[in-house]
């Protein structure tokens, strides 16, 4: 799909950086070198949207995940995949059209990553929810780990683990329910 710039989604995967132009109105992610977009541009593709930007806000180079990252993401409890999506379409469907969009510093802070993890902000997203999802046991009613949860347990790790040098933000809806993050079922 082509958006209003020319550009294309397989373009925003490579995202490398970002960096705060007006922190009240536009954060623009530097795609490859002479090639940025504003991150508003990410949004409106549909009425029910969650965008993760784990970046600096700031222009400095962001490692892509790490084969560990990826290997965590795909091993875990044995769940119904049908009815996992299911329930995701389901519950996604109950939620007012929005979007979110989950940072993984504040602004004027830098994302720290890892060479085997890489960003450590989408590695204790992955890993909480991983950890939540193990802590269930899937059975005839679905259980939900909302995007807003998830942020919430993620960032305990990552001010942690920077020692407080980055604070996860999130932007959402004031109230609930929000976009579901992971589902047990």
């Amino acid at each position: 799909t082509t958006g209003p710039d020319g550009s294309n989604r397989k373009d925003q995967a490579t995202a490398m950086c970002l960096k705060t132009v007006d922190p009240q109105h536009s954060t623009i992610l530097e795609l490859r070198q002479g090639y940025e977009v504003d991150s508003h541009w990410l949004s409106g593709w549909t009425q029910r949207q969650t965008i993760i930007l784990d970046a600096c806000r700031e222009i400095v180079f962001k490692k892509s995940l790490s084969e560990g990252m990826r290997t965590l993401a795909n091993a875990g409890p044995r769940l119904n995949p049908e009815k996992c999506r299911k329930y995701y379409k389901e519950r996604i469907m109950a939620c007012a059209p929005a979007t979110i969009v989950a940072y993984s510093c504040d602004i004027d802070e830098t994302a720290q990553d890892d060479s085997r993890r890489g960003g450590i902000y989408s590695f204790h997203l992955l890993r909480e929810s991983r950890r939540w999802a193990q802590s269930r046991i899937p059975d005839s009613s679905p259980q939900f780990l909302s995007i807003s949860q998830a942020h919430e347990l993620a960032s305990t790790g990552v001010r942690r683990e920077a020692s407080d040098r980055q604070n996860p933000q999130i932007q959402k809806p004031r109230s609930a329910p929000y976009f579901p993050f992971a589902v047990v079922a």
